[in-house]
């Protein structure tokens, strides 16, 4: 009796741990929560091998693209962020380490992110918003999986095959943070968001909108396509109004740090959906526009940002001299410090730096003869020490803001150079002085009386560009070449290539259109680039010489159509100045052409075996007693005609040793090859086991005995791209004993 109480016992602690052990194992495999809201999610891009949407090549893509109508992404599992941030591939973006470290999740596109790094997130969390950061067509989600230990790139796992879990009710649960909101709304029932999602609402709020105060609410993520009106120092920017929002918070942020003193560079709210900003200095900046529902005390995520240009006005100096292998020009700008060196870094310089005094000279002597201001901002000098300095009339200067090792314009970056507001003094013998020892009153007074030294380089000769040529219509010519190191290009032509060459334009693009030119003369052309600054400029070389002739112009709207028996017709638009049409034919696209045809017609009808690909061209040509100017050859048009082969027939079935079946059968006409099948039943889960072009196949892989194998064949026949298949055969079956 003790042995067999003893062995219900050891049976029973046996049960126990293994129930235990099975028990932690299902706790332990935590299953996956779908990572967006909405259930019925679209699959825009499945996992796997794909043509990518931008870059155009093929690309494992290693997530899916999932889309749906709420944008809100939620943790797959629990686990902690390990990475959040931006890149140009994969826009905002967040990986979460899952807590059973069996495997990670990523997160990519998002238009906001809602949690940081190493931040603890629980399964269906919000994690953000859904966006079309980064290398995106358009807002989605794109969702991966990637196992441990390694994580591949390859990811190895396909998302759509993994087992979720849903919760129809999670809504807007969730704050900013992902933390729940419970405590605050003790009585919590399902409602209708007044976007028409559930959503958690109480008893006292109206189920018309679905929403108590301070739940987050579904506010559609203002679009970031902004129509802005910029002048040079303001920007109007307006964007669409938002359902349910009566009022928007806005941000500017300046892109370049240098032109900011802070940051965000403006902000503020409106109850408008526009904004102007003004004074503005010159250069790029970002817009974030947010909705704000006050009635309920929710808002929308921030949009998207969208970069706005502020360029400068027309500034021309008034005078520009060479000193020291230098351009120095005279400003007359009434402007601070701080504002003329942006300005001279969008003109492609800086404020002067004087050293010397071939430069002081040159410099001081265009300002006593141009200048009319008071006081001319400069940057400052490459004197290796603090103390008193001397002008070049003598005048000794005290300045002890300069740092030791003061870089000179040699270092084109100049990175110890402060904003010490240094400015020729023109009332104290042109030496300097210091504005911002100025009192306030002093700078007020004399905002007037400012202008600013550019110091810029010399322009370089331009290289000689490539030009091309091509005939547009009937008469014209299309002049194009590619950018050199030039502001402005001069092009010129003649009628003869050692002949008297007549400038046609100036131009600062890449490209210029001569017109009206005589038909069948052949023209030539040059163009040569100028590099200016200001009253100064370099001549580039000329570029080779091309010409081209004044030919019938290039067909058009060609197209092909089939017509009964074996006629082919194909049309087009009669070309210019053209008097008849020469008509290829190949089976092949790019070579083999051969004339079938002359009309002087817009259509040509062709007869042909409707078994194979035709590709056709058109040449134009004008011809006057002994005088033929062909025009060029059109582009290819196809028209594809492929026969479906026979069914095949005669198949017979030979077992021989080792297992090894022989298939043979009869020719099929137009077949380019043949496709045999197998399966153990005979009328069902058929598998192709082999492709060849022959007449007959051997099977040698391993089979079991006394079980059947059934065999079929299928012909095709394929052109380039084009398969067609015939009928299957009739089935025929082996049997090892």
């Amino acid at each position: 009796m003790k042995k067999r109480n003893l062995s219900l016992n050891i049976i029973f602690i046996l049960t126990f741990i293994f129930t235990c052990s099975f028990s932690l194992k299902t706790i332990n495999a935590q299953s996956y929560r779908y990572p967006l809201e909405d259930t019925k999610a679209h699959v825009t891009s499945p996992y796997g091998w794909r043509i990518h949407p931008i870059y155009g090549t093929k690309k494992f893509h290693a997530g899916v693209d999932l889309v749906c109508d709420s944008k809100y992404i939620l943790a797959a599992k629990t686990g902690t962020v390990i990475e959040t941030g931006y890149d140009s591939g994969r826009g905002n973006y967040v990986i979460l380490q899952h807590s059973d470290n069996k495997d990670r999740s990523t997160y990519m596109h998002m238009s906001s992110i809602y949690v940081k790094k190493n931040q603890s997130i629980k399964q269906g969390q919000i994690i953000g918003y859904m966006g079309a950061t980064g290398a995106a067509t358009g807002v989605h989600l794109h969702f991966q999986v990637n196992k441990a230990p390694n994580y591949s790139s390859t990811a190895e796992v396909n998302p759509n095959k993994l087992k979720y879990t849903y919760n129809k009710n999670h809504t807007h649960v969730y704050n900013k943070y992902g933390v729940q909101d419970t405590k605050k709304h003790p009585h919590v029932l399902i409602g209708k968001c007044i976007c028409g999602k559930l959503a958690k609402t109480t008893a006292s709020t109206e189920k018309k909108y679905g929403l108590a105060k301070g739940c987050k609410k579904c506010l559609p993520v203002i679009t970031s396509k902004y129509k802005a009106k910029t002048t040079s120092k303001s920007m109007k920017v307006k964007w669409s109004k938002v359902k349910n929002a009566n009022s928007y918070k806005y941000y500017l942020y300046s892109v370049p740090k240098e032109y900011a003193t802070f940051f965000p560079t403006l902000s503020g709210s409106t109850t408008k959906n526009e904004v102007t900003f003004t004074n503005l200095l010159p250069g790029e900046y970002k817009v974030f526009i947010q909705a704000i529902d006050s009635k309920y005390g929710t808002k929308s995520s921030a949009s998207a940002q969208t970069v706005f240009y502020v360029d400068l006005p027309k500034y021309t100096p008034k005078k520009s001299i060479i000193a020291d292998n230098k351009i120095y020009s005279l400003f007359e700008v009434s402007s601070s410090w701080k504002y003329s060196e942006n300005i001279c870094k969008r003109l492609g310089g800086h404020l002067a730096i004087l050293s010397n005094s071939t430069r002081n000279k040159s410099v001081i002597n265009m300002i006593k003869k141009y200048g009319k201001k008071d006081y001319y901002f400069i940057g400052a000098t490459d004197e290796k020490k603090q103390g008193t300095f001397k002008w070049v009339d003598g005048t000794k200067f005290s300045y002890k803001a300069f740092a030791k090792g003061q870089p000179s314009d040699e270092y084109k970056d100049r990175p110890y150079i402060r904003e010490d507001y240094l400015a020729i003094d023109t009332n104290k013998n042109y030496g300097w002085n210091d504005l911002s020892n100025f009192s306030t009153a002093e700078k007020k007074a004399s905002t007037a009386n400012k202008g600013f030294i550019l110091q810029t380089d010399i322009p370089k000769a331009p290289a000689a560009p490539n030009i091309r040529l091509e005939q547009q219509g009937a008469d014209n010519i299309i002049i194009s070449w590619n950018k050199v190191n030039a502001n402005k290009y001069l092009v010129y032509y003649s009628a003869s290539e050692n002949g008297k060459y007549t400038k046609l334009g100036e131009t600062t693009s890449t490209n210029m259109t001569a017109k009206k030119l005589k038909f069948g003369q052949t023209y030539y052309f040059k163009v040569i680039g100028y590099a200016t600054k200001f009253e100064f400029s370099a001549k580039g070389k000329y570029s080779g010489v091309k010409n081209i002739q004044i030919k019938p112009s290039n067909i058009t709207a060609l197209s092909i159509k089939d017509s009964p028996g074996s006629n082919v017709n194909i049309k087009y638009n009669k070309s210019y100045n053209a008097t008849a049409y020469e008509v290829y034919r190949s089976t092949v696209k790019d070579r083999n052409y051969k004339k079938i045809g002359v009309t002087n017609k817009d259509n040509f009808t062709d007869k042909v075996k409707k078994d194979k690909f035709y590709y056709y061209k058109i040449r134009p040509y004008y011809k006057n007693q002994n005088t033929i100017i062909y025009g060029n050859y059109s582009y290819a048009v196809c028209i594809k005609y492929i026969k479906k082969p026979s069914t095949v027939k005669g198949i017979k079935i030979t077992k021989g040793k080792n297992y090894a079946v022989k298939i043979k059968y009869s020719k099929s006409s137009y077949a380019k090859g043949y496709q045999i099948y197998r399966s153990n039943y005979k009328d069902k889960k058929f598998k192709r086991i082999a492709t060849t072009s022959k007449l007959s196949y051997i099977d040698k892989s391993k089979k079991k005995k006394n079980k059947p194998y059934y065999y079929k064949v299928r012909a095709y026949n394929k052109i380039e791209n084009v398969t067609s298949y015939g009928n299957y055969s009739k089935v025929k079956g082996a049997k090892f004993k």
